[in-house]
């Protein structure tokens, strides 16, 4: 074959691998291949099953204040809108676990990040084969409230998703209906807030004669 030949055939091949390069890149793009959690859903009380850990949200309150517990005269913090407190516990199956993406988000699909007021958790290092019980809580207008779920997961909740692409992450539907909004909408109630650790915590109303557990 020529020189001219063997230029022709080559740029030929090369024409037809970028043609087959587009055709598989617009079949399966690759930011949704590369970036897309694998999403594990369930429900309050119901544990869900994951490769790094069973996480259970054991229930779902509200409060107008949160003080630390165990302190006889502890400081208070007072929510903006209203504290959503998610009882949430994590077994790590194999290897301590920093569960880092913990955090709200509504039906509109805008994340609220939790908040460290009053001692809450905004995350947790959770040692394997042990129930680990962390308060999270959200400081959010009432109306944020309906159709609102909470996202568990190893990666933070990054705006790109990198640091919880191709992992699992788990998508818990806190059974916020209307109705169900608008009572915890409307709480008085004040909580303690507890450290996470191994021990379940006290999740009645706060009272200062009541002891630490």
């Amino acid at each position: 074959m020529s020189p001219l030949g063997r230029g022709t055939a080559v740029a030929a091949a090369v024409i037809a691998a970028m043609a087959l390069g587009r055709v598989v890149t617009e079949t399966w793009p690759v930011n949704d291949v590369t970036t897309a959690p694998f999403v594990r859903s369930g429900a309050v009380a119901e544990p869900v099953r994951t490769e790094y850990a069973t996480i259970t949200v054991d229930g779902v309150r509200a409060a107008r204040t949160l003080v630390t517990g165990g302190l006889s005269e502890p400081p208070a913090a007072t929510a903006g809108g209203v504290f959503l407190v998610a009882d949430v516990t994590v077994r790590a199956t194999r290897r301590t676990e920093n569960i880092d993406g913990l955090y709200l988000v509504d039906a509109e699909g805008l994340r609220h990040e939790g908040t460290a007021r009053g001692g809450c958790a905004t995350g947790m290092f959770a040692p394997a084969g042990v129930d680990w019980h962390a308060m999270a809580c959200f400081d959010v207008a009432p109306d944020v409230l309906e159709g609102a779920y909470l996202v568990v997961a190893r990666g933070g909740g990054d705006l790109d998703g990198y640091y919880q692409a191709r992992d699992e992450v788990v998508h818990v539907d806190l059974a916020l209906t209307a109705d169900r909004a608008a009572q915890l909408a409307a709480s008085t109630e004040t909580y303690a807030t507890w450290l996470p650790g191994p021990e379940p915590y006290d999740t009645r109303p706060w009272s200062p004669e009541r002891e630490a557990p």
